[in-house]
């Protein structure tokens, strides 16, 4: 085998693991198949403030999407591979029938087009990327859409959507001191 066809191999397996994350993790509910999945000490770039990371950070989060759509479904749409690195078209759908993202049930049919860029080390996804339209998502889930013509619409829209609690959680890492609730 040529060096070009161990090359073609590996970007062929890399992009199964992919296949795998969105096949038995996402669309059969499998969060056990994310240990030889996803790296125990995976980084993904674009968590929240107050979202834990690595493979036990991931186990924690798939089933709050889950929740949040009892027929969430993936579909790739196409990948492309280079490297070590995987990028992914993924199409979420489902009906918004719990919460997500703060948002309680709408029980509207959602569907969510997202770029994702995997990296994968030793047969596993070690890094994640993600970009997608989760304003697109919130309007389809109900949410007022901001007035995107200002950025004071924008900033007080996210900060509506943040919320309370994940200010609480933002300010802690920050300051290392919790928000204090006022006494009643």
């Amino acid at each position: 085998m040529s060096a070009t066809e161990a090359d073609a191999d590996q970007l062929e397996r890399n992009k199964e693991v992919v296949r795998q994350v969105v096949e038995k993790i996402w669309n059969q509910r499998d969060i056990d198949a994310a240990d030889y999945l996803i790296a125990e000490n995976s980084y993904d770039h674009d968590l929240g403030f107050d979202e834990q990371g690595g493979r036990a950070g991931f186990k924690q989060h798939v089933p709050d999407l889950w929740a949040g759509s009892s027929d969430l479904h993936l579909d790739i749409e196409f990948m492309i591979a280079e490297r070590d690195l995987v990028a992914a078209r993924v199409v979420w759908t489902g009906i918004h029938d719990g919460p997500m993202l703060g948002v309680p049930a709408s029980y509207n049919r959602v569907e969510f087009r997202q770029l994702i860029v995997y990296r994968i080390e030793n047969g596993m996804v070690a890094e994640i990327w993600k970009a997608g339209d989760v304003l697109g998502l919130l309007e389809e889930m109900g949410v007022p859409s901001p007035n995107r013509t200002t950025p004071l619409g924008m900033v007080k829209f996210v900060g509506k959507m943040i919320g309370r609690e994940t200010y609480r959680g933002i300010r802690k890492k920050l300051t290392g001191s919790p928000v204090k609730r006022p006494e009643t």
